[in-house]
């Protein structure tokens, strides 16, 4: 099975968009000064990228899929990529940054080895070590690398892919209306933490398997819809959830999930080259090609490291005691994330191309 140019294209240029997105999703300006412009400019920005991981689901199935490698070759390729990566950064961190500070400290400054920042791990079983990877904390009980809760999700979709290739295969729309039945019904009212962190990704990663298996392109599906439709429901949705803030159920949530996944999809056809005499479309999507190879850096430094460091540099410089101050934060936080990650993205990748390759799965 061969996936189609236009849709390679647009596969590679929403890798950075959506992860983009992801940053600013990830971004809190909630501590002191709570601003109203602020307040509903986040509420904007996190109705539109809340459902790009959804998306990544579905791409990651997709191409899984697609591809065809035999379970143990491709069992072997997603350590590299997805498992290493997976353990690598947060392990990283939790020696250069938790435990060495504790080595030191216990040499030269013994007197502040109370400092809470200093994680200590002597003591520490079989049991805090996997929780602290796979299950640190949180009502959604994230990873202590709280956005890698996606690859974990990811890497159990990876072993369990033989049995969704098997229902897809065999059950295939029976498979999906039980997902969608159990997604807005069943879970929601036993569990909803069961809806973000198991069915939802089981969802968008089982159709992307059936998207790759019965040669059905999603991007297609996306563009047949209008887009006078998706930007009506879309503004209804918002309007309602977010300025009246009324509760409409997980049927709702679900549909209003899918018409926001819809724009991003039907949007990446404005990303690449329409014909020969695109010259713009051909621009942009050069440029969203070659900052495609940092999204997965910019995916694991941004949240414990490049946040934090902004956060306290913008602070440093001004108090956030108005809107503007507060709006100012935001995109500082966010639009810096961006910025630095791929600055250091490329030069890491520059001098230590090995290492690069190493904490990004070859990316």
């Amino acid at each position: 099975m061969n996936i189609s140019k236009n849709d390679s294209e647009r596969i590679t240029s929403l890798r950075f968009l959506l992860m983009c997105l992801v940053v600013f999703l990830h971004v809190q300006t909630e501590d002191g000064y709570n601003g109203n412009i602020c307040l509903y400019v986040q509420k904007i920005f996190t109705a539109c990228s809340s459902d790009a991981v959804n998306i990544f689901f579905l791409i990651s199935s997709y191409l899984l899929f697609l591809k065809g490698d035999r379970y143990p070759v491709m069992l072997k390729k997603k350590m590299k990529n997805v498992i290493l990566p997976y353990f690598l950064w947060p392990a990283s961190f939790l020696f250069f940054v938790k435990i060495l500070p504790k080595l030191i400290a216990s040499i030269f400054f013994p007197d502040r080895l109370d400092n809470p920042w200093i994680f200590y791990t002597s003591d520490w079983t079989f049991v805090d070590y996997f929780r602290f990877f796979f299950f640190y904390a949180g009502k959604l009980q994230h990873p202590y690398w709280l956005q890698f809760w996606f690859l974990r999700q990811l890497i159990f979709m990876i072993i369990i892919s033989p049995l969704i290739y098997f229902l897809a295969r065999k059950t295939a729309v029976e498979f999906l209306i039980a997902l969608f039945v159990i997604a807005v019904g069943a879970i929601p009212a036993i569990n909803d933490v069961a809806l973000y962190i198991v069915f939802t990704p089981l969802l968008f990663f089982y159709m992307g398997a059936l998207c790759a298996i019965y040669n059905f392109s999603f991007f297609s599906i996306a563009d047949k819809v209008k887009w006078w439709s998706l930007i009506v429901s879309f503004s209804v949705g918002f309007v309602l959830l977010n300025i009246l803030k009324m509760n409409l159920g997980w049927t709702f949530l679900v549909f209003y999930m899918f018409i926001k996944c819809l724009i991003l999809l039907k949007f990446s056809s404005f990303l690449v080259q329409k014909n020969e005499k695109d010259l713009v479309g051909t621009k942009v999507f050069s440029i969203l090609k070659n900052l495609s190879g940092y999204s997965f850096f910019l995916y694991a430094i941004h949240l414990h490291i490049l946040n934090p460091f902004l956060s306290f540099l913008y602070k440093k410089c001004f108090t956030i005691d108005n809107d503007l101050k507060l709006l100012g934060h935001f995109f500082f936080v966010s639009t810096g994330d961006i910025i630095l990650a791929v600055f250091l993205g490329m030069l890491l990748k520059r001098l230590a191309p090995k290492i690069y390759n190493l904490y990004t799965g070859g990316r």
